[in-house]
C-alpha cells in the first residue's frame, strides 16, 4: 500500500512539473494581414526560455514566424523555482495606424524588480506578403519611460518613438530629464535616424511630454497591452 502511494505521489509530481515547464499560451489573437490573411498571432512563455511570438497562417495551418524576444543579461528568461507572479511575461496589441496597408504586431516582455521595471519590445507587421519583425534586437525601455509607434510629423515621418528617464540623482519618481530615440520605418526595417535628450524635466508619468519638444504628440501604447503596465500606474 505504502509503496503504491509513493508511486502515486511520484507520478502527480513529475506530471506537475511537465505541466509548468509545458509552453503556455499567455495571448493569442486572430489578425488579418493584407496579403497572407487571417493570422493567428500567439505570445507564449515557457520555463527555461526566452518568451516567444508565434504566427500561424489560418488557412494552410503553417507557421509563418517564430521569433523570441531575448535580452543579453537573460533576465527574460523564467526560472522554475520562481512564483508565477515573479515571472516575466510577454504580451501584445495591434496598431492600426492610419497610412499603413497593414497592421503592426507591439509585442513587449517585461521582467518586474523592486523599483523599477524592464520592458523589452519587438515590432512585426506584413512584408511582401510574408510575416517579419521589424527590430532584430529588442528595444529597451524602464518605467516612466514609453513606446509609441505612428505617423509622428513631416521631419520623421512614420516611425517608431521611445523614451528613457535619466537616473542621474535623487528618487526614481520624480522630474528627470529623458533620453528620446526615434527608428523610421525603412525598407521593412526599423533604423535609429535621430537621439537625443530633453532639454527640460518632466514628472514621472509624463515623460511622452518630452516628445513635443520634437513636434511630437505620442502617448505611451504599452498601455493598451493585457498585462503590461508602468509601476507607476
Amino acid at each position: 500500500m505504502t509503496r503504491d502511494l509513493l508511486q502515486t505521489f511520484a507520478l502527480v509530481v513529475l506530471l506537475s512539473s511537465a505541466v509548468s515547464a509545458a509552453p503556455a499560451i499567455a495571448q493569442s489573437a486572430v489578425v488579418n494581414f493584407p496579403v497572407i490573411g487571417r493570422v493567428t498571432v500567439e505570445a507564449r512563455e515557457e520555463v527555461g526560455k526566452f518568451p516567444q511570438m508565434v504566427f500561424t497562417s489560418q488557412r494552410t495551418h503553417e507557421q509563418l514566424l517564430l521569433s523570441s524576444i531575448e535580452d543579453k543579461d537573460k533576465w527574460l528568461i523564467p526560472l522554475a523555482d520562481e512564483p508565477s507572479f515573479a515571472r516575466p511575461v510577454v504580451r501584445f496589441r495591434v496598431i492600426r495606424a492610419r497610412g499603413l496597408r497593414s497592421p503592426m504586431i507591439m509585442a513587449v516582455a517585461l521582467r518586474t524588480g523592486g523599483s523599477d521595471n524592464g520592458f523589452c519590445l519587438a515590432m512585426f507587421t506584413e512584408v511582401g506578403g510574408k510575416v517579419r519583425r521589424l527590430n532584430d534586437g529588442p528595444f529597451f525601455t524602464n518605467v516612466q519611460g514609453g513606446y509609441f509607434f505612428g505617423y509622428l510629423n513631416k521631419r520623421f515621418g512614420y516611425g517608431l518613438a521611445v523614451w528613457n528617464f535619466i537616473w542621474d540623482h535623487g528618487p526614481h519618481y520624480t522630474d528627470h530629464k529623458y533620453h528620446l530615440d526615434i527608428y523610421r520605418l525603412r525598407n521593412g526595417n526599423l533604423r535609429r535616424t535621430f537621439q537625443t535628450v530633453s532639454r527640460r524635466t518632466y514628472y514621472t508619468g509624463k515623460g511622452a511630454h518630452a516628445l513635443l519638444e520634437l513636434g511630437i504628440k505620442a502617448y505611451d501604447q504599452r498601455d493598451g497591452i493585457p498585462n503590461i503596465r508602468d509601476a507607476t500606474k
